[in-house]
Parts: structure tokens; sequence; C-alpha cells
């Protein structure tokens, strides 16, 4: 049987995050990558909704990634992980910047093309001029 949590993400874009998959996905991934660290609770599907946008705003320049919330703790002090939600930013597996709290789209994009200059004009689908 699927958990709450396997079934938030059922159709989602966001790629799972757990301790077997790290390397593969985080490390060795060419892309920068935005990894969300949330436990599901208050607010989750508003902050999911949130990261899917993001997701398919800058699909073409930036992976996006949802730590599973089961491992939170697991990554505490490889990751710095205090509290959630925390937005992290990272090239090769190493943190180039990092965002606590919640956020809307508009803050979390914001943060995106401050900490990553290249996704600048990120739209859906690598439009210019469509907003998401």
């Amino acid at each position: 049987m699927a958990t709450a949590t396997e079934t938030a993400y059922a159709k989602k874009t966001c790629k799972r995050i757990r301790p077997d998959n790290f390397d593969a996905e985080i490390v060795k991934e060419p892309r920068p990558v935005l990894l969300s660290c949330m436990l599901q609770g208050e607010g989750f599907r508003e902050q999911l909704a949130v990261i899917e946008s993001v997701s398919e705003r800058f699909a073409h320049t930036l992976k996006v990634c949802l730590l599973d919330d089961g491992y939170i703790g697991a990554f505490e002090n490889r990751l710095g992980v205090r509290g959630t939600p925390t937005f992290l930013v990272l090239k090769e597996g190493i943190e180039i910047d990092r965002m606590l709290g919640t956020a809307s789209m508009e803050t979390l994009a914001a943060f995106l093309v401050r900490s990553l200059p290249e996704l600048e004009g990120g739209h859906p689908k690598g439009k210019k001029g469509e907003d998401s």
C-alpha cells in the first residue's frame, strides 16, 4: 500500500530523494539542483505546489527534488538541515545557497535567480514571455 508521501508525489515532477539515491540524483546531476526539505503537515500541499511550479518554470536548467520526509533526520548532519522547510541549491552535491521557511512561487523563483543567475528568464518549457 502506498504511503501518504508516495501518494502526494505520484503525479509530480519532483524527484523524491532518499539515502539510496542521493548521490545518483544530486551529486552526479550536471544541472543545479533545488533540494526541498519539508515535513508533511500543515502547509505541505501548498509548498509542494510551489516547488512543482518552480520545477515546471525552470525545467530546462534546474532539477527540483524533494527530500523524502522520513529521511530528513538522516541528512541532518550532511546537509545541516535544522528546520523545515529548507530549500537548498546544490551543484554537484555542494551547497551554493539556502533559504529557510515557507515561500511563495515568486519568492522561491527570486531566490533561485539570485543564487543561480543563469536561471534568469526561466519560463515554462523554456519559452520567454509566458508566465507560470
